[in-house]
């Protein structure tokens, strides 16, 4: 790390492997330091091991080799149901793909987290729920049942359903990718938002290769599984520093 920040993800020369016999590197002696509290967006070509990594440091799988550490967490370490208790008081995810439970109005898919493992009350978890769809701008839309919606405001009452526990952290896979470009700036400001008022990590992925919507802290690139540091990409009407 050079930003000064502790780190709260580390990635530590790890190594995934796929296809027949393990054949196929995806990610190969991956290094990473993610800082607490700061959005790190990673680009990189399709293929490249960006989805990969996020499924690791969020302890849906397990590297083949090295380790990785969350919170002082050696999440790699624990086995499948302790992966799966960690990551769901921890981690908020969003997938490229929103899995939202058909049926469901957009305000009970947001507060599903809240009412499952924090005990909220079913009133203060919709009143959450809403409040937060809001924030996303989809107020409006809260009663709507979730197959009702376009794919971007699906995208959107997933991002909310992360981010309403208020997680430590937050792994966004292409949550811009069907976004039209204000809707994909007030996505990346959201979660912006989040790490600074909350403190909370956030490691996005994103094809990208300006990562143009992103108010990003620091910027990796992911390329033939290994990870280098851009460094610092904050980005101030429109003008990068560095």
């Amino acid at each position: 790390m050079t930003s000064g920040t502790p780190p709260f993800v580390i990635v530590e020369r790890v190594s995934k492997r796929y296809g027949r016999l393990g054949a196929r590197f995806v990610l190969r002696q991956a290094c990473a330091e993610f800082g607490a509290g700061e959005v790190h967006v990673i680009v990189g070509p399709s293929g490249s091991g960006k989805t990969t990594l996020l499924n690791l440091v969020g302890g849906i799988d397990r590297p083949d080799e090295g380790r990785i550490v969350v919170g002082g967490v050696t999440v790699s370490g624990l086995r499948e149901s302790g992966r799966a208790g960690w990551r769901a008081r921890t981690v908020g995810t969003v997938f490229q793909q929103p899995f939202l439970p058909r049926g469901w109005r957009a305000w009970e898919a947001v507060a599903a987290p809240l009412l499952a493992g924090l005990g909220v009350s079913p009133a203060e978890g919709r009143r959450r729920a809403v409040a937060m769809l809001e924030t996303v701008g989809l107020g409006e839309e809260s009663d709507r049942r979730v197959e009702h919606l376009s794919g971007g405001q699906r995208q959107r009452v997933a991002l909310a359903r992360a981010l309403v526990p208020r997680p430590a952290l937050v792994l966004a896979d292409e949550p811009t990718a069907h976004q039209d470009r204000e809707s994909g700036r007030r996505v990346a400001r959201l979660l912006a938002e989040a790490a600074r008022r909350d403190g909370t990590t956030v490691l996005a992925v994103s094809h990208e290769a300006e990562g143009q919507h992103w108010l990003a802290d620091r910027r990796w690139v992911l390329e033939e599984g290994t990870m280098k540091e851009e460094g610092r990409v904050q980005k101030e009407e429109g003008r990068e520093t560095g």
